[in-house]
């Protein structure tokens, strides 16, 4: 199997400086991050080819958390596509790409997280699917903490099934590590697409069962779940903002 760094070294290189500038050594999603996306994407391509296109992309993939960091912005979804698309082509002409290659990279770049759509580029399909399986691996656990460090673990009524949370708003940590199940499920607009993913969405969906079951079941040994009604009754009491 390549090894991605070996195949762009000069890229690689390039990926962990433009993370260490913004100040994005250790974080949730720093350059191992980008590194690991890249090599799940050469391991479930279909051919040598697109395998290097779309480990490529996923070296880059994190431009707009990069420029989010740079110029200071609320989210990355703020990061102006424009710059995000100066910033690809800067990263991928240290390799020998050609004008070609860097227009289908930065393409599934700028479209890796979206549904998915019969029309995306097979560099585009290996990209999502790769950064869906690498952010659906047991550390999830902790990088979702990190990011959402300001949120409640866990919702201890509702769990994961929060009615007024999204994928942009989980309200707690658990609700945005369950939020993975949805790359994990057949029949989902989100649900990996190569038959390598396919396989190995199998076994994380597996091990987010089980952890969810197991979170559960030490609740309810000791008469949290479901949640006391004398508590709720607290929780809610306490949590309504305090007039002035």
């Amino acid at each position: 199997m390549k090894k991605i760094w070996l195949e762009f070294p000069r890229l690689t290189a390039r990926i962990y400086q433009d993370h260490a500038e913004a100040g994005m050594v250790g974080g949730h999603h720093d350059a191992e991050h980008a590194v690991r996306v890249a090599q799940m994407a050469v391991e479930i391509a279909e051919n040598d080819k697109v395998a290097l296109r779309a480990g490529a992309a996923g070296l880059c993939h994190n431009a707009d958390r990069i420029l989010q960091h740079t110029l200071k912005l609320g989210s990355r979804r703020d990061a102006p596509r424009e710059k995000v698309r100066e910033l690809l082509k800067s990263e991928l002409t240290i390799e020998a790409f050609d004008r070609g290659e860097i227009r289908l990279i930065v393409d599934a770049v700028l479209k890796h997280d979206g549904k998915n759509d019969p029309a995306d580029s097979p560099e585009l399909v290996a990209l999502m699917d790769a950064d869906r399986l690498v952010n659906a691996e047991p550390d999830l656990i902790i990088r979702s903490a990190q990011l959402y460090h300001d949120l409640p673990p866990i919702d201890p009524v509702h769990f994961e099934h929060d009615p007024t949370a999204n994928y942009r708003n989980p309200k707690s940590v658990l609700r945005d590590i369950m939020e993975t199940l949805e790359w994990l499920t057949p029949g989902t607009p989100f649900y990996v697409r190569l038959p390598k993913a396919r396989e190995m969405a199998a076994e994380h969906r597996k091990f987010f069962d089980d952890f969810g079951a197991q979170l559960i079941a030490c609740r309810r040994e000791t008469g949290f779940h479901p949640y006391p009604e004398e508590l709720l009754v607290l929780r809610t009491q306490f949590s309504e903002p305090r007039q002035s």
